[in-house]
């Protein structure tokens, strides 16, 4: 069975395309657009990942849907990716250290990049 992959995102572009590539890699992917949608989705989809973009728009922080989702009763082991456009370019990312299950990028990201991230957050 696919794994399946929460990606939250107010940008409709970074949402597709990491529906079309991962789902291209045999991931299942299910999409939020805001702190509403995430919330509904970390309950009903049971991601074993989440692809988190720290600030939602005008509906505040990722980092705080989160916490209310673990609050809540979501299983606080799902490794979760956080995204945000608010770290400077160029910075390197934040991997997950082994056994971890936090890791931070910016926007842009290499996509390679997180996809070797996710393999080691996600082992089969």
């Amino acid at each position: 069975m696919a794994k399946k992959i929460l990606v939250v995102d107010d940008e409709w572009s970074v949402l597709e395309l990491l529906r079309i590539k991962l789902s291209k890699q045999g991931y299942e992917i299910a999409t939020a657009k805001n702190a509403k949608e995430f919330w509904v989705s970390a309950f009903s989809e049971h991601p074993d990942l989440v692809i988190l973009d720290i600030w939602l728009g005008d509906q505040g922080g990722g980092t705080q849907a989160y916490e209310e989702v673990i609050r809540a009763g979501v299983n606080p082991s799902i490794p979760v990716i956080f995204i945000s456009a608010l770290i400077e370019e160029g910075t390197p990312p934040k991997h997950a250290p082994k056994g971890g299950k936090f890791a931070v990028y910016g926007k842009p990201f290499d996509f390679d990049q997180m996809l070797a991230e996710i393999h080691q957050l996600l082992p089969d």
